[in-house]
């Protein structure tokens, strides 16, 4: 987006715990919708009556307004338009950006009277380069992932095979419980976690399939398990994804799993200032495909997704390694590596987060990689 110090302002709306953007931009952490409006430094929150001491001492902006306060008695068809016109107005600004996530209703009364335009994320540049502070925030949440897959691996280690399928605790082992044990470490360590995936046999087969609650996990069969909690009080996420097979796996997924394991050491042992992560994500890709064509020697097996991506306040942020990216690795970006293969019998996927340095790269948050149990 353009400067805002040349008159355009940026308008964002909504709840900060859903608008990771508006979260960013003011540090108030709140399930009612508030309206922010800047306008270059000058920044300008509008919250419910409630919510207004409250922001004035957690957030990090200029000014704290109700809608009372604003407008006073004043009636209109839509007060939230009519206090972003009169906020617009307070700035000195007819001019404003509004996120492709806008909400209509507001959008359709400012078009036509002022100028709007539509903008992808306005801090996902900056956002994609983290401080020291954001960096600690994200590895606590790597940390909360990995306590939990290595619940998973001790889950899996004590389970005994009954006729074919798995027990744990003289219960069958399904994937939905697997599931509720990792959601119970995690809200130990005040984590959530939307859409944990624990795929087993063919599920696995799907990337990003989370697998059916009801299916009990069998032996020597894959189990992906990806785990990518965010943080209740700091909103940082963390991701991390292992593969495991309680028993033997077979040599087909055994060639899988030493693939993704070596390519998952390429990329991160590539990861530096400058690198383009386009480059980065072809030449997995190339390094993969040769691994199918020769030791795997299964054309039927693909690498179905991207290298991997930024990940802070969102899973999935700036910067993307993929095909299309031309995007230059820079000292603070921190990125998840998630190389994976996928064939008729299941998938092998192995997922760490790097932080960039100004030398090359650190893991956040080290465990075991290996596959059987």
């Amino acid at each position: 987006m353009e400067d805002t110090n040349t008159g355009r302002s940026l308008i964002l709306y909504g709840n900060t715990y859903e608008n990771t953007d508006l979260y960013y931009a003011t540090g108030f952490l709140t399930s009612e919708e508030v309206l922010y409006v800047e306008t270059g430094n000058r920044k300008t929150l509008l919250t419910s009556r409630m919510d207004k001491e409250r922001a004035m001492e957690e957030s990090s902006v200029d000014e704290v307004l109700t809608l009372k306060e604003l407008l006073g008695k004043t009636k209109a068809s839509n007060r939230k338009a009519e206090a972003v016109k009169n906020l617009l107005k307070r700035h000195g600004s007819d001019k404003v950006y509004v996120p492709d996530t806008f909400p209509v209703g507001i959008y359709s009364k400012l078009d036509g009277i002022i100028d709007v335009k539509m903008c992808e994320s306005p801090y996902g540049d900056r956002r994609s380069v983290k401080a020291r502070e954001e960096i600690k925030k994200i590895k606590g949440s790597q940390r909360s992932a990995r306590i939990a897959v290595e619940k998973t691996r001790k889950v899996l280690e004590r389970s005994e095979v009954k006729k074919d399928e798995l027990f744990y605790k003289d219960r069958p082992l399904t994937q939905g419980r697997v599931k509720r044990i990792i959601l119970h470490e995690l809200i130990d360590m005040d984590c959530d976690c939307r859409g944990l995936i624990v795929s087993s046999g063919k599920e696995s087969s799907f990337p990003h399939k989370t697998g059916k609650g009801e299916r009990t996990i069998r032996p020597d069969t894959p189990v992906i398990v990806d785990v990518f909690p965010v943080d209740r009080e700091t909103r940082y996420c963390g991701d991390m994804t292992r593969t495991f097979v309680k028993g033997k796996a077979s040599e087909k997924m055994m060639n899988m799993y030493n693939a993704v394991v070596e390519a998952q050491r390429k990329a991160l042992d590539s990861l530096e200032p400058g690198l383009k992560t386009g480059e980065l994500d072809k030449s997995i890709r190339s390094f993969l495909d040769k691994e199918i064509q020769g030791t795997i020697g299964d054309r039927r097996i693909e690498f179905k997704h991207s290298t991997g991506h930024g990940i802070g306040l969102d899973v999935h942020e700036k910067p993307h390694i993929g095909k299309d990216s031309n995007y230059r690795l820079k000292p603070g970006n921190v990125v998840a590596i998630e190389p994976g293969l996928y064939g008729p019998e299941g998938g092998v996927r192995i997922e760490d987060i790097a932080v960039v340095t100004e030398e090359g790269s650190r893991i956040l948050e080290e465990t075991d990689r290996s596959i059987m149990v």
